[in-house]
């Protein structure tokens, strides 16, 4: 447990700073783009992950995983000591202790709004990601079909599907409007949820369709709800606003695996076909409040 949150610090330290530093950077059109690429690319190093965990064993003892996660983090360092240049703070910019008061963001609506939706947007992704391999475990053991396919290997190409598809949907929000789209694709998310967890029992093939097209749309929401609290935030807020939506939204993340595994054991385990679609319907359903919680945001905020 000491290691794993020595971990999670890691992941805390390293994934909105960067987006800070690559959005104070940038303006308009390019740092919208610029903010859907960096997060989506978050699933290209999430599907490797998934690839050499589920592959390692063949060739190596399983340990060179965790070296080579390791060695990812050197890399990145690296990269960054050497291609990110010092940038002075701007007039008004918070900084030291008054970046700690996060009561400017807890006042803009318009932003806690999307912070909400990312927090519930997180819960069904990190639930999605911890629990996927399983369920294509257990949904693909009673298949008697010649295909054998090993279950990392789908969640590989799944998680894979989720860079274009952010960034797809990031372009979607600005030709159609950030909430129609963001609303959209959370709602029909959460119909897939109960439709791959109804799934059990469907030809290989078949199943392994459902659980690409629900990937696709997990992500599919992300890159916009981040450049969403990201242009509502002032100038001057835009660190601390960050701030408050990485630690909001990983809030879900935490809860997500541990929910989904709750639900999955008061229905029955995981042998049970019945417990599988509860745990994946209550996902569903804890996604859907992110949107409800967007649209009183906005009507308070007015």
């Amino acid at each position: 447990m000491f290691f794993r949150t020595l971990g999670g610090i890691g992941l805390a330290g390293t994934y909105m700073p960067g987006l800070k530093a690559l959005t104070d950077r940038l303006s308009g059109i390019s740092r919208v783009r610029a903010t859907s690429f960096y997060t989506s690319s978050f699933g290209i190093g999430s599907a490797l992950s998934f690839l050499i965990g589920g592959s390692i064993l063949k060739w190596f003892p399983w340990e060179i995983a965790f070296w080579i996660a390791g060695l990812c983090a050197l890399l990145a360092l690296l990269i960054v000591t050497v291609t990110l240049e010092n940038r002075p703070n701007h007039v008004g910019e918070r900084s030291g202790l008054r970046s700690l008061d996060f009561r400017p963001v807890l006042r803009n609506r318009d932003a806690m709004g999307w912070i909400a939706c990312y927090s519930t947007h997180n819960y069904e992704l990190f639930a999605f990601r911890s629990w996927i391999v399983v369920y294509l475990t257990f949904a693909m053991s009673g298949i008697s079909s010649g295909i054998q396919v090993q279950p990392s290997i789908v969640v590989f190409f799944g998680v894979l599907l989720g860079m274009p598809s952010s960034v797809i949907g990031n372009e979607l929000a600005m030709r159609y409007g950030r909430i129609r789209v963001v609303v959209s694709i959370m709602c029909l998310s959460a119909v897939l949820a109960i439709v791959v967890g109804n799934s059990v029992g469907l030809s290989a093939p078949l199943l392994i369709a459902l659980v690409l097209v629900y990937g696709c749309f997990v992500t599919g929401d992300s890159a916009s709800i981040t450049t969403a609290v990201i242009e509502s935030a002032s100038e001057g807020n835009r660190g601390v606003t960050m701030a408050v939506h990485s630690s909001v939204g990983f809030i879900g993340s935490f809860l997500g695996p541990i929910g989904f595994g709750l639900v999955l054991s008061a229905f029955g385990g995981h042998n049970s076909s019945e417990a599988w679609f509860w745990a994946f319907s209550s996902t569903g359903f804890v996604l859907l409040i992110g949107p409800v919680l967007l649209f009183v945001s906005k009507k308070y905020a007015k």
